[in-house]
């Protein structure tokens, strides 16, 4: 008898515990719905980040050898410069001079994007048509980014419009484009892009849109995103690592 009146009381108990939770399961269930669909939605939607990286040796040509060798000959005190030497490395490895020539070399301050309904896409050496600058260091002489929107390309022409809402207008590919009465440049086929015909029949029923961006704007992007590491503190290596929505650039720079 007084087993079943301690059982009966545990489910009393267990009942009035569950009973908060039974009464908020709606929103609980709404909640989960709700964070699921905005994860869905933020996945669906987000551009793709991807990531280099790489490692690099540093030796130290003031002390008559590598760090490396230094360390292994145990004079990890002796020569306390050595940090100093890797210090000043990754310095200059993120120095503004540094990716400022490597913005130039690869042509990082310039963009190709393929507009798509849900998302756009970033294209590198793959895109069909490249801009040509006619107006020296035109990078240097902008001050915010200039947008130009294009689709429908043939073998001799493309459609062109200088903002979102201006109207579409044609150009025959190497033909002088002036930008806000300052700026020429010309938009050539990318004959180096082996599939170029197919590309363009690809991209024929796509908007896609060229950026311009300032160099100083460049420049402290690929700085923001350039990491540098040492594996441990006895290592003579640096690791360094970037990421960007293109692998190939990231791969390159």
């Amino acid at each position: 008898m007084d087993s079943n009146n301690r059982t009966n009381q545990n489910n009393l108990n267990l009942a009035d515990q569950l009973k908060p939770y039974l009464k908020a399961s709606p929103f609980i269930i709404i909640s989960i719905l709700l964070c699921t669909v905005l994860a869905f939605i933020y996945l669906r939607y987000a551009v793709n980040e991807y990531s280099a990286d790489t490692s690099v040796i540093i030796k130290d040509t003031q002390m008559g050898g590598g760090i490396s060798e230094q360390l292994a000959l145990g004079d990890i005190d002796a020569f306390g410069a050595s940090y100093n030497s890797l210090e000043n490395e990754m310095e200059i490895l993120k120095s503004k001079r540094l990716i400022e020539d490597v913005i130039n070399k690869l042509d990082l301050a310039t963009s190709y994007q393929v507009l798509g309904n849900i998302k756009d896409s970033y294209v590198y050496k793959q895109s069909p048509i490249l801009i040509k600058r006619l107006t020296d260091s035109l990078h240097y002489k902008i001050d915010k980014p200039i947008h130009i929107f294009l689709k429908n390309p043939t073998d001799e022409a493309v459609n062109y419009k200088l903002s979102d809402k201006g109207s579409w207008k044609s150009i025959k590919f190497g033909s002088p484009l002036l930008i806000g009465d300052r700026f020429e440049i010309i938009l050539l086929p990318n004959l180096s892009n082996k599939n170029n015909q197919e590309s363009l029949e690809n991209l024929s029923e796509k908007e896609f849109q060229f950026t311009l961006m300032p160099i100083s704007k460049t420049i402290l992007s690929y700085q923001s995103n350039l990491k540098l590491s040492k594996p441990d503190k006895r290592s003579s290596a640096l690791i360094l690592s970037i990421t960007n929505p293109n692998k190939e650039k990231a791969i390159d720079f």
